[in-house]
């Protein structure tokens, strides 16, 4: 299982340690889960479960990373890349509770992306616990070998996350048929971001190629008139030693 720890690329963490981020990265990422949540139709327990889950994962870094070498877990949710895989391939539509769907292809370190399956894998999570959206049951799905303590705390900070999670219909509400619309135009505008980063690079990467080939054939073009000048310039003295030789002339060559 590959380790994404040293894994390159821009970061929106610091590193990836958990919770090396910005307070506004960590804002940021909370208000993703909170606004992707609402358009799920999650409770507003589900939604607290889910920022308590993420905070233990990865403390709101969507950068973080597991040190452990025989670790793929990352992103915001932790997630490893069988369980990603799993997911998006059995996980997903009418096997999910309420019918979700994860849309994005899996980017483990995009936020949006990570956000997205780790909703897909929660409420798998939570069917296995038998629909309850207890914190510390649905967690043991995660951790079977969680310890009292790694449960009192899932429950304290998703209790402690209930001031945070706006009522549903409030800002970033997505029930009813405007949520669903809201819905759509979100992915139409994650869809077309991607696709226009990925020219923008490719684009980017075709100039820098072409600007990189062109400087060295103009180098290489410099270096051979200079050794052809260099050529002419010992061709030049050779001729003149010999003609000076024919006369007879003496040569000092100092």
């Amino acid at each position: 299982m590959p380790n994404h720890y040293n894994d390159p690329g821009s970061m929106l963490g610091n590193s990836r340690n958990g919770s090396d981020a910005s307070q506004s990265v960590k804002d940021s990422v909370k208000q993703e889960i909170i606004q992707q949540g609402q358009e799920a139709g999650l409770s507003t327990q589900d939604i607290q479960n889910l920022l308590a889950i993420a905070e233990i994962e990865s403390g709101f870094n969507p950068d973080a990373a597991n040190p452990r070498p025989n670790s793929s877990a990352s992103g915001v949710f932790g997630i490893n890349d069988p369980t990603a895989k799993d997911a998006h391939e059995r996980l997903d539509g009418s096997n999910l509770i309420g019918g979700y769907r994860m849309i994005l292809p899996y980017d483990r370190f995009d936020p949006i992306s990570n956000i997205e399956t780790g909703i897909g894998i929660y409420l798998e999570k939570k069917r296995r616990a038998g629909g309850t959206d207890d914190p510390e049951q649905i967690y043991k799905k995660y951790n079977p070998k969680a310890t009292e303590e790694e449960l009192q705390k899932i429950k304290d900070r998703s209790e402690a996350y209930g001031k945070e999670v706006p009522p549903p219909g409030g800002s970033g509400g997505g029930s009813g048929t405007g949520g669903g619309t809201r819905v759509a135009v979100r992915v139409a505008v994650r869809v077309a971001v991607r696709v226009a980063v990925r020219v923008a690079v490719r684009v980017a990467v075709r100039v820098a190629v072409r600007v990189a080939v062109r400087a060295a054939v103009r180098a290489a073009v410099r270096a051979a008139r200079v050794v052809e000048l260099e050529l002419r310039v010992v061709r030049a003295a050779a001729a003149l030693l010999r003609e000076l030789r024919g006369q007879h002339l003496p040569v000092a060559i100092h």
